[in-house]
């Protein structure tokens, strides 16, 4: 899993396309991340860009963890998806190994 997560760029690339979005459709924006993320500062003015959308998107968080049993990163993560991104609940903390597909 990565030693830095970055998502300020992914999230400006997501309002943008968010933006151009036709008028009518539900806005949702899923984030995956396996770590906290370093670029926090930035994610702020991004959300808030977001936020005042029309329609205001639903925003959802998926923290990726690599062991059944979460540890001092895992917490990192959900705590900033939780104080950035996500409402309790629309976010969750999964193990690696529970995504495996159905099919195998």
């Amino acid at each position: 899993l990565a030693q830095q997560t970055f998502i300020s760029g992914g999230l400006t690339k997501s309002a943008a396309l968010l933006e151009q979005s036709p008028v009518g459709r539900k806005r949702v924006l899923v984030v995956i991340s396996d770590g906290g993320f370093n670029d926090r500062s930035l994610v702020d003015g991004i959300m808030k860009e977001i936020d005042d959308m029309t329609p205001k998107p639903e925003v959802f968080g998926i923290v990726v963890r690599r062991n059944s049993e979460h540890d001092p990163k895992d917490k990192e993560a959900m705590d900033d998806m939780l104080d950035k991104l996500a409402t309790e609940d629309h976010a969750i903390n999964i193990a690696m190994d529970d995504l495996a597909s159905a099919t195998g």
